[in-house]
């Protein structure tokens, strides 16, 4: 499917994406360091749960991002069979306390799946779902969020969360299992998950297209594309992907470079068709690409 990258900031697959910070999060004043989420071969599979007062001001819609914090800088990973999970559950903690809680929807599946490195520690990254599992969220019952995955490339790479795991508001709320997948899982990781995402109110069908045109040369293109958007004041998320829907080129782009042209080198891309979607929070356009 649709996950890796060969050049990119941020390699996320192809879907709504919107500013750099969740919607709504859970985070505390501590950051502490935890690969027991997307590294260590001891944790290929996790589950957290999420209480509506560990994300306040969370309203109905459906979830289409979800958002991680890089623990550090110039590390990147990229997992094998990547899947993520999400569910809802009218209790506070897991019951039985080791057993996994069982047929959540799967949003996400990818054969391979790059998280490239962040620039600051602390910064989010968002992993975009699959269009067709967008989640509807409900404020008034606990988030059951899954991560598994079978293989990882760096087993030091962590993700910010709490340290107060094991006592309040923590206790009961993260297990962990080495088969990604376990039914049954352990309870003495120490941190639990900064988390966020993006939902849309519940009544928005669909994406809403850029308000300002969108112009692409040279199409077909050698070695660069310019993309414009002539009249945007706002800054997009500019996202190549390939036949196979692999995300290949992902850029944040400021309104005054749109405004003038953004060049994207397409000279290590092999030849052959692409798709490039440019995104503005829930307005989004995609047009047909040809590299020579």
């Amino acid at each position: 499917m649709r996950r890796l990258a060969a050049v990119a900031l941020f390699v996320a697959p192809l879907g709504v994406v919107g500013q750099t910070t969740p919607q709504t999060a859970k985070t505390s004043a501590t950051q502490s360091f935890s690969a027991f989420l997307f590294g260590s071969d001891a944790a290929r599979k996790t589950q957290m749960l999420y209480l509506p007062s560990d994300l306040p001001g969370g309203t109905a819609g459906r979830i289409h991002r979800v958002y991680f914090q890089h623990a550090s800088t110039n590390s990147t990973v990229t997992l094998g069979k990547l899947r993520l999970t999400l569910g809802h559950t009218t209790n506070t903690a897991f019951v039985p306390v080791t057993r996994f809680y069982a047929g959540q929807d799967t949003v996400l599946k990818a054969a391979t799946y790059t998280i490239a490195p962040g620039a600051v520690l602390g910064e989010w990254f968002g992993i975009d779902l699959d269009t067709v599992a967008r989640f509807s969220y409900d404020p008034t019952r606990t988030l059951i969020v899954g991560v598994s995955f079978a293989t990882s490339t760096n087993q030091a790479f962590g993700t910010f969360g709490d340290n107060t795991f094991g006592t309040s508001p923590g206790a009961g709320k993260k297990l962990y299992a080495a088969a990604d997948t376990a039914s049954r899982g352990l309870t003495g990781s120490s941190t639990w998950q900064h988390f966020g995402f993006d939902n849309r109110p519940v009544g928005l069908a669909r994406d809403l297209e850029l308000t300002s045109p969108l112009l692409l040369f040279p199409n077909p293109a050698a070695d660069r594309l310019t993309v414009v958007l002539p009249e945007t004041t706002a800054p997009a998320i500019l996202t190549l992907t390939d036949a196979l829907g692999r995300v290949v080129v992902r850029r944040e782009t400021p309104a005054t470079a749109l405004r003038t042209g953004e060049a994207l080198d397409l000279r290590t891309l092999p030849a052959g068709a692409y798709a490039l979607t440019v995104a503005q929070g829930d307005r989004r356009t995609t047009r047909r690409v040809v590299h020579l």
